[in-house]
């Protein structure tokens, strides 16, 4: 994509990991501490008692809406569900906003683990905050989040 643009074609490399900036790359491969960071405190996130962490690949990451989680009968565990959606896409967002940021913004100044960790908090802590808010049936009528979905998803 940016080798096309003039005056750009230096972001069409990672510069740490020498080779070419493609969603793959940035997601799941790059070498930046704070990429790694997020993904371990995502899996660090999942509970037990929905099963196995699934993973990081372009597929899951990509995907992540469309994950389905069962308990031993079979049943559907909504909370599971919506807890790997918002884990996996609001970390993908925050990885893709810190590589630009840092790439972009910053003239490749890499970002610090502890900004890369304090976005994360606030990203998850606003999604909670949303998710309360969208439980309200006094607002939100039908409709509301049920918040025993709200509750499985966020206080396990």
């Amino acid at each position: 994509f940016w080798r096309h643009i003039p005056n750009c074609e230096d972001r069409a490399e990672c510069q740490l990991c020498a080779t070419t900036e493609d969603m793959k790359h940035i997601l799941i491969e790059c070498q930046r501490p704070h990429r790694a960071l997020i993904w371990s405190i995502a899996k660090q996130l999942w509970p037990n008692k929905f099963g196995i962490w699934p993973g990081i690949s372009l597929g899951s990451a990509l995907g992540c809406g469309l994950f389905e989680f069962h308990n031993t009968k079979g049943e559907k565990i909504p909370g599971a569900q919506r807890l790997f959606t918002i884990l996996m896409s609001e970390c993908m967002h925050l990885i893709w906003r810190l590589r630009c940021d840092s790439v972009i913004d910053r003239g490749g100044e890499e970002i610090s683990i502890e900004e890369a960790y304090n976005k994360l908090k606030q990203a998850l802590n606003k999604r909670l905050q949303q998710d309360i808010q969208q439980s309200n049936k006094a607002r939100w009528g039908s409709h509301a989040l049920p918040k025993d979905v709200v509750g499985s998803c966020w206080f396990q």
